[in-house]
């Protein structure tokens, strides 16, 4: 009972927190991935059953390439949102404070500055999320060392054994890095839901004080 009760009060703090500057919650250890549970020796296997394995684990990394080509490909995206939301929160605060201070009251304007101030900061966050998505990392990838046969390869099938392995090694250590930009990229998507709505409630004001004033 407590636990769940703790559970919830984390969770509702992680989602006030979501609010105002979208964080990730950490990572509780203990968990296996998918790169953790797939089986990291074949020297004991038959050949087929290694070279079978091989053609899997090539899929598997395709796949991850193109899940990391999508993922820039959205964090791309993410920035170009970020520009026009700017744009339009600088008309409607212009609309309310150009010109216009003797026709709507201060409070009114304050609150929509403050409105204003909200989404500008939200855009912020989805930048620097969309940004550190996008900054440079390393990726692991076989080297001409490892490809190259050595005095242990006793035959065809320790060959292959010996790349399935560091092939499995390189998807494990790229796992972590595209999962790292997709943490990224959820955080930027946090970020603009909360600016589009603190936005729809400033267009909601900006559209009552033109028709009622």
């Amino acid at each position: 009972m407590r636990d769940d009760i703790r559970r919830r009060l984390r969770a509702s703090a992680y989602w006030l927190l979501d609010r105002v500057w979208p964080t990730l919650e950490p990572k509780r250890p203990g968990k296996d991935s998918v790169a953790d549970l797939m089986h990291g020796s074949l020297a004991d296997k038959s050949l087929d059953i290694i070279t079978a394995s091989m053609e899997c684990l090539k899929t598997e990394m395709a796949a991850e390439d193109d899940r990391n080509k999508r993922v820039e490909a959205k964090l791309q995206s993410l920035l170009g949102l970020n520009t026009a939301g700017i744009g339009i929160i600088t008309t409607l605060v212009t609309l309310l404070t150009a010109n216009k201070e003797t026709a709507f009251p201060p409070r009114i304007v304050l609150f929509a500055v403050a409105i204003a101030g909200y989404v500008a900061l939200q855009l912020f966050r989805a930048v620097w999320a969309s940004v550190r998505g996008l900054e440079r990392r390393h990726y692991a990838v076989l080297t001409i060392e490892v490809i190259d046969p050595t005095d242990h390869d006793a035959d065809v099938g320790a060959y292959y054994a010996r790349l399935y392995s560091e092939m499995r090694d390189c998807l494990r250590k790229n796992y972590a890095v595209i999962d790292d930009k997709v943490d990224q990229m959820a955080l930027a998507h946090t970020a603009v839901l909360n600016a589009t709505f603190a936005l729809a409630l400033l267009v909601l004001l900006v559209i009552i004080l033109y028709v009622v004033l």
